[in-house]
């Protein structure tokens, strides 16, 4: 079910270390990705694979990192 407004993802963006601002720009940015963008494979190449399976819920953070240097995305 798509989200109806932007308290999950503002819930779920305190426990970052971000000002205000940048707190809103990524609830607008999420807000506008689950409504707008149509759903893509993955690039599996541009990431390392995780040893086990996760599924995000609405508004849960996730980490990545970058298979060319290994450093978090």
């Amino acid at each position: 079910m798509m989200p109806r407004s932007i308290f999950p993802f503002e819930e779920k963006c305190r426990d970052f270390e971000l000002t205000k601002e940048q707190r809103a720009e990524l609830v607008l940015n999420a807000l506008v990705a689950i409504r707008y963008l149509k759903p893509q494979m993955p690039k599996s190449w541009h990431f390392v694979a995780h040893g086990e399976m996760w599924t995000p819920g609405t508004g849960d953070a996730a980490s990545v990192w970058l298979s060319d240097t290994a450093e978090p995305g």
